[in-house]
């Protein structure tokens, strides 16, 4: 089944339910078919406006509905809320249940294939493509026509040419024919994963409340600061700051020159320009007005439906390992509040009450008193991010998440007996954490603590986060953007750190390859022979034009096309290495991606994170915890008061770990919390 619609409101700005939901948006059509047989189509409410009646109501696709049928589409976020919000209220329709919805979205995201329907149908050569002029023409029909000159503010004009409605239909029709290829292409999901992807389209048809206030005010603040930063601009270079060509040629009379003024050229350039100088000023402008924009208060603000609740922000299977991925206002990557003295005590004592005084200083949408208050307005809205998730009225935030996961399950993996005693010490609260543990490893002397030893912990906490998947300098960079460790201080922390980590990086004296090189081995010889191949934890296995990889928990990732080539070695380009690839969505396109042993070991770590999730999930919905919202390895339930054993109970389903879990011994800790907010 699908939907094509016309409405004033701006579906990829606004997501499918505040599409769904606005007065304007009316059903040009919708395409079904039976048991992949010829389309149907049904004329919608926007039909008279091209001069065709709108259809009777199709009473067996009703009657089948109304029985529960399985009812396949492709994007489970926009039919559905299309069917909830106009179908039900508008025709009187029945309403389709959750788990009624079959999405070959999710059936291809499950495949590790892209999320758009002519790409996937490109990339599986379906016998029915994606009618790429007929899209063409449906977008000249569904969206408001170009404004005129002159035109008043609330003035909306529309294409109503009947033969254009008459292709959007064909159209429609078509979109019909390449998702029933597809979904026998590619479905079923195993049932696990359709009992997850139900469980996900509860969550996020529940959504999450926003305290729309200290948003829409936080928006003020933002516009106010955007218009000091533009008229100081003006006033140095006569130009607009967006007059991005007529700046660069500005800055060639200051010696500087550059084909782009992205956040990286602006960190890299800025610090090498004289303090105080009139071209740095203007280059600081520039970056602050990129951090002024405030994209996520307006998409937070754009995205929050009638009832003061966002949905749909997280998409199934998002990425090749099955974790989540952000969408609209991207609360998987929320920044973590900052500036030790923005209240006057560190983070980590920060309290709700010191929240709610900011986000009540912020709903004000006065930038003067917000400075007057915390300083850096821009600072101020980026602490208070988090905090404008808020529970609903009379309700209250249970959350937590597994610290550490990815270490662990790294740990318990590579067989790293000496670091999972570790991580069981500093669970038990006895001896030092894990950066200090990371620390030692690196500087071969004692580091007790962040307030003793702040400078070699932060090298503990970079190696963690760099080397645990094979990385090098360049990893070291993306986490540390500093300048204070050279190159050839990074290599000596690596080979430290790897000379620690013999489970992971191999051990030269006893001719242990170690997990990263086992993995990349074992994955070779299942694509060479196409013979099955068991290594570790997990099992590769050709499956048509798929190499998988089965985990622990039996679920499998899915890898498209893999290849086999020699490539020059990263480390020599005179030496040739053998070296799998295989295709995969990323930066916007389908490409080709090297697979090699920490990649792989990312790989499963991640989808081994994300299985322990999933099972937690269930058990906090079977427990009387609704979910919400989901951020990487955290859950966020909503519920009516805290029960005196809420915190145990949560903790006790977060670490109510699988049998397969506990045979890897992975080590696990959750530390609940409550509050009214959401925070980190």
């Amino acid at each position: 089944m699908d939907f094509e619609t016309r409405s004033a409101c701006d579906l990829k700005k606004h997501g499918a339910r505040v599409y769904a939901e606005h007065p304007s948006t009316r059903i040009l059509c919708v395409a079904y078919s039976f048991d992949r047989g010829e389309p149907n189509v049904w004329f919608g409410d926007a039909a008279p406006e091209f001069g065709f009646e709108q259809s009777d109501p199709p009473e067996l696709l009703l009657e089948y509905i109304a029985q529960g049928v399985p009812v396949e589409i492709f994007n489970a976020d926009f039919e559905p809320s299309i069917w909830e919000c106009i179908c039900v209220p508008r025709f009187g329709w029945p309403p389709v249940q959750i788990k009624q919805w079959r999405d070959v979205q999710a059936y291809a995201l499950h495949k590790a294939l892209p999320a758009r329907l002519e790409k996937v149908a490109q990339i599986v050569q379906a016998p029915h493509q994606k009618d790429d002029e007929g899209h063409r023409v449906m977008l000249k029909i569904s969206k408001p026509a170009p404004r005129r000159k002159g035109d008043a503010p609330d003035l909306v004009r529309w294409n109503n040419d009947p033969d254009l409605f008459i292709k959007t239909t064909d159209y429609c029709r078509q979109d019909v024919r390449t998702e029933d290829c597809l979904g026998d292409a590619l479905g079923p999901l195993p049932a696990p994963e359709q009992a997850l992807f139900e469980l996900d389209r509860t969550i996020n048809t529940r959504g999450v409340q926003i305290d729309t206030d200290t948003v829409r005010g936080a928006g003020m603040v933002l516009e106010t600061v955007r218009g000091r930063i533009m008229d100081e601009f003006r006033g140095l270079t006569s130009l607009e700051i967006t007059q991005v060509q007529a700046l660069k040629e500005y800055l060639e009379d200051f010696g500087v020159f550059t084909e782009s003024l992205d956040k990286d050229f602006l960190t890299a350039t800025i610090p090498n320009l004289e303090p105080g100088s009139e071209v740095r000023r203007i280059l600081e402008l520039r970056r602050r007005f990129a951090k002024a924009s405030g994209a996520k208060v307006a998409s937070m603000d754009r995205w929050t439906c009638r009832d003061g609740r966002i949905r749909n922000v997280a998409q199934y299977h998002g990425a090749t390992t099955g974790r989540w991925a952000g969408r609209g206002p991207q609360f998987q990557n929320l920044p973590r509040p900052f500036g030790e003295d923005l209240f006057g005590v560190e983070y980590e004592d920060y309290t709700e009450a010191d929240f709610d005084v900011l986000c009540a200083t912020l709903a004000r949408g006065r930038a003067a008193e917000v400075e007057a208050m915390y300083g850096d307005p821009l600072v101020a809205v980026s602490n208070a991010l988090r905090s404008m998730i808020v529970a609903a009225p009379g309700h209250v935030f249970i959350g937590g998440d597994y610290s550490g996961i990815e270490m662990c399950v790294t740990a318990a993996v590579a067989g790293e007996e000496w670091k999972l005693e570790a991580i069981r010490k500093s669970h038990r609260g006895e001896g030092q954490d894990m950066y200090c543990v990371a620390a030692e490893a690196v500087f071969g002397y004692p580091v007790l603590g962040k307030k003793t030893h702040p400078k070699e912990r932060q090298v503990g906490k970079v190696c963690e986060l760099a080397f645990g998947y094979q990385g090098a300098v360049g990893a070291w960079r993306n986490f540390d953007k500093t300048d204070h460790h050279t190159d050839d201080d990074v290599q000596v922390y690596k080979t430290a750190w790897r000379g620690k980590h013999k489970g992971l990086a191999g051990d030269p004296e006893t001719g242990d390859i170690g997990l990263w090189k086992g993995l990349e081995l074992a994955a070779i010889e299942c694509v060479s022979t196409g013979q099955v191949v068991d290594y570790n934890c997990v099992q590769f296995e050709m499956k048509g034009p798929w190499l998988t990889c089965r985990l622990p928990s039996g679920r499998r990732l899915w890898y498209w096309g893999p290849k086999l080539r020699w490539y020059p070695a990263p480390w020599d380009p005179e030496q040739q290495i053998m070296q799998l690839s295989v295709e995969q969505w990323r930066d916007g396109r389908w490409q080709r991606v090297k697979m090699y042993g920490g990649r792989w070991t990312e790989n499963i770590v991640q989808a081994i994170s994300r299985d322990l999730l999933a099972r937690a999930m269930f058990l906090l919905e079977r427990a009387g915890y609704p979910i919400v919202l989901t951020v990487h390895d955290e859950a966020l339930s909503e519920i009516r008061g805290v029960p005196a054993d809420a915190l145990t109970v949560f903790r006790q389903c977060m670490e109510d770990i699988a049998p397969w879990a506990r045979a890897l011994n992975i080590p696990i800790l959750v530390e609940p919390w409550t509050g009214r907010r959401f925070k980190k």
